[in-house]
């Protein structure tokens, strides 16, 4: 089965989760988001906020310009 759920509350998906439409579906809305996301690797293909703290543990590659506001520690 591709879409699977035994009476938890949890979905299991056994193959990739591909939406129907280019750059349409959301994930999530302005009051409901997503507690965690656990994943290798993102792509982000234009912008990315980050509201609150941004951590890396490792190393941090950036191919463009870096703009940078408020307290900065490096």
């Amino acid at each position: 089965d591709l879409l699977e759920s035994k009476h938890t509350q949890s979905i299991v998906i056994n193959g990739n989760l591909i939406p129907l439409i280019d750059n349409y579906y959301t994930l999530g809305n302005s009051s409901h988001y997503w507690e965690h996301v656990y994943t290798n690797n993102i792509d982000v293909k234009n912008d990315a906020s980050i509201q609150g703290n941004l951590i890396v543990d490792g190393k941090a590659t950036f191919n463009s310009n870096v703009m940078m506001m408020g307290g900065v520690a490096i």
